[in-house]
């Protein structure tokens, strides 16, 4: 009995043996599992604030890039009313010593030396060139919105009918009439109708917007 006895024994101690060691491997494999899961976690956290961090550029990059497309609309904002703005016979058609001769509101007189300098006021396109025996040769320029300049007692025109003319450019220089007066003739009109050229001399920005939104 007792030889069964050790038997039942050392059989048991063996069993228990086993279910330890089984238990103690199922033990590592679930820390092991573990481990995994917390770096697969820690994986994903990173993944997760790279991602964060990707989508905080990227706003970033959206928003200054509406902020410049907001500057560009501005920008074509103004450079189209600065054009808009050049179409308009804004400005004096003589640079430098001069008189105002006469001064009626529907043209002026400048009386200037030999030879200057005459620049056209605005953008625009030769409508008429003619030559006056008694007052020199005379140009007129077609404008934008409805506006004509014409400039006469030119001496020499250095555009012909037909040519475009930018605002500042030179178009001639003056002469002498028949009673050997130097002097420009400068005439605007708006819809074939005379206008008080002398408040067309100097206009502020923002009656120049008023002009080309009427």
């Amino acid at each position: 009995m007792k030889v069964f006895e050790k038997v039942i024994i050392t059989i048991l101690l063996i069993l228990l043996s086993y279910n330890y060691i089984n238990n103690n491997k199922k033990i590592e494999y679930l820390k092991i599992n573990n481990i995994e899961k917390t770096k697969d976690i820690k994986n994903q956290n990173q993944k997760i604030k790279e991602l964060e961090k990707e989508i905080i550029q990227k706003s970033l990059k959206i928003k200054r890039l509406k902020i410049k497309i907001e500057e560009e609309k501005i920008n074509v904002k103004k450079e189209c009313i600065n054009q808009k703005i050049k179409g308009l016979p804004i400005g004096k058609p003589i640079k430098g010593e001069y008189t105002i001769k006469e001064n009626n509101k529907k043209y002026i007189i400048f009386k200037v030396k030999n030879n200057t300098n005459i620049y056209s006021t605005s953008n625009g396109v030769v409508r008429y060139i003619t030559n006056n025996k008694k007052y020199g040769k005379n140009i007129i320029i077609s404008n934008n919105y409805g506006y004509e300049t014409k400039y006469a007692g030119l001496k020499t025109i250095l555009f012909k009918i037909g040519d475009k003319v930018k605002k500042g450019d030179i178009i001639g220089y003056s002469g002498k009439s028949m009673n050997n007066m130097e002097q420009l003739f400068y005439e605007i009109r708006y819809s074939s109708l005379k206008v008080n050229t002398k408040k067309y001399l100097k206009v502020s920005k923002k009656s120049q917007i008023k002009l080309i939104n009427e």
